[in-house]
């Protein structure tokens, strides 16, 4: 990092209570964020353009203690707020709900007259009542039982009647003057579908629940959290499984014919983050039914932990850095529930825009010059800059975006640009080794039944007899010591190979 990026204390934050580095929190943090904006989030750039945010991230950091602890950290916050928003669509009847949806005054909503209805029971009225009051809370992403909130509700409990409360504090905030009501909340026609699509985030689902009907998540477009590979493990074992996932992956904003409505066509947009063993993304790698559905991720890993003494930044500064995480995190799920023009509004001036511009097409054309074996495994990079401005926009407390966000930004990015090749090369790299050695082992079998044997005896013994295909392996072997040439031509076992073949098998290799 230098003087002239802009690392949101937040990250930095992240960064230091987990170990992890700032380049790899800013990554994860930005497919968080994102993804919980929902799809409507996009970022103002240059002549008014607005550039989607998300991308989906395929972590290999499932042996890390450092990355279990991150993630921790990021969502721990988020699970919080979804049991609320589950537990308050549960205490709100269908028929409120209903007469939610249909109860208009000269095509406006207004409660107040709705409520004033003198040919209303009392509780009738009051149960209405508490049913907006549900809705304002869940539009509003706001959490009732994070430590957090329960904290700061005794904090003003106190401040409001000079003693510590003698029942639990719920935080519902009715002793609160400050808690605005659902009629000045603007939150418009949408207070009944936030309590009807109550779910924006799913925890460590099976295939068979990304299969079923998400009419109750918020516009269909969840966060997914795959923190044990099992997506991916059982994608591998399991075909019905890999087309349920594949589907899940390929969703994105798109006209269907059946669509009527905005919400309609402008949905199933699911982001995954997922967070797998070495040992799973290497069988991942290597397995062509898969590669498609990498080639729309963003591969990671977890670096090396870094010797030497680290420099801790302040308690102050990192506990100021993880509740403006927590408060970020809240809000976005507000904005997203409310439909906020916060979404994507963006204070960028001109010269900036212009820069973030100039510097996105040069990102853009780094990667049309990586090698051709990759790039179909660097399209889900296209957004990347975008999501990482918008992210560390959020995170700063700066009014406009300024041109040391932009380099912050862009020099995340590459960073993690780097990270994917290096994720891939070694995958790939480890899966062809794996692949050598699984035919050099048939190929040490079929040895061992006629040697010694010409190279064409050889070859009949496979289906494909292809020279350009057997020739490499043998030429392994030879080179391992495994196999000798003779001066006949023909080709037989050494007996270090003779011995290793035909020594009973004491147990196999798990990579559980």
């Amino acid at each position: 990092m230098t003087a002239e990026h802009d690392v949101p204390n937040s990250i930095t934050a992240l960064s230091t209570l987990s170990g992890v580095p700032e380049e790899e929190v800013a990554i994860q943090v930005a497919c968080v964020f994102t993804a919980i904006a929902g799809p409507h989030a996009a970022l103002n750039t240059y002549a008014d353009e607005f550039q989607p945010v998300g991308f989906h991230l395929l972590h290999l950091g499932g042996d890390s203690p450092r990355q279990h602890r991150l993630a921790d950290l990021l969502f721990q916050p988020l699970r919080f707020i979804q049991d609320d928003l589950l537990e308050f669509s549960r205490l709100a009847s269908p028929e409120h709900l209903d007469w939610m949806s249909e109860a208009l005054f000269e095509g406006v909503r207004d409660s107040e007259v709705l409520w004033s209805d003198p040919n209303e029971e009392k509780q009738e009225k009051i149960a209405r009542r508490d049913t907006y009051h549900l809705a304002d809370l869940s539009s509003q992403g706001f959490s009732r039982t994070d430590p957090w909130r329960r904290r700061q509700d005794v904090g003003l409990y106190i401040g409001e009647y000079g003693h510590e409360p003698h029942l639990r504090v719920d935080g519902i905030h009715h002793y609160s003057p400050t808690r605005p009501k659902l009629s000045e909340s603007y939150i418009g026609r949408h207070e009944e579908r936030c309590l009807r699509e109550p779910v924006l985030f799913l925890d460590n689902p099976g295939p068979k629940v990304l299969e079923h009907s998400w009419d109750n998540v918020d516009r269909r477009s969840p966060l997914i959290l795959d923190e044990t590979g099992r997506l991916w493990d059982d994608s591998l074992s399991s075909a019905s499984d890999r087309k349920i996932v594949k589907k899940a992956l390929s969703d994105r904003t798109s006209f269907h014919p059946a669509a009527h409505t905005k919400d309609q066509i402008r949905n199933r947009c699911p982001h995954f983050f997922s967070i797998v063993t070495q040992c799973l993304g290497e069988g991942v790698i290597s397995d062509p039914k898969l590669e498609n559905l990498l080639a729309r991720c963003v591969l990671t890993k977890a670096s090396p932990p870094r010797g030497g003494k680290r420099n801790a930044a302040c308690p102050e500064r990192i506990g100021s850095g993880y509740f403006g995480y927590r408060g970020h995190l809240q809000n976005l799920v507000s904005y997203r529930r409310q439909d906020s023009q916060d979404l994507w509004s963006t204070l960028m001036p001109d010269k900036v825009a212009l820069e973030f511009l100039e510097r996105q097409r040069a990102f853009t054309e780094q990667l049309e010059s990586v090698d051709s074996s990759h790039p179909a495994f660097l399209a889900a990079f296209s957004r990347l800059p975008a999501s990482l401005l918008w992210t560390i926009m959020r995170l700063g407390s700066k009014k406009e975006v300024t041109s040391e966000q932009v380099a912050t930004a862009l020099y995340f990015a590459e960073s993690a640009v780097r990270n994917h090749l290096n994720v891939l090369h070694e995958l790939r790299s480890k899966s062809e080794s794996e692949r050598i050695q699984r035919k050099a082992a048939e190929m040490l079998r079929k040895l061992l039944e006629a040697e010694p044997c010409s190279l064409r005896d050889l070859l009949r013994k496979y289906t494909v007899q292809r020279r350009d295909v057997h020739e490499p392996v043998l030429a392994h072997l030879i080179e391992t010591g495994k196999v000798l040439k003779l001066e006949s031509n023909q080709y037989r076992l050494t007996e270090e190979a003779r011995a290793e073949l035909t020594m009973p098998v004491t147990g196999a290799r798990n990579c559980a």
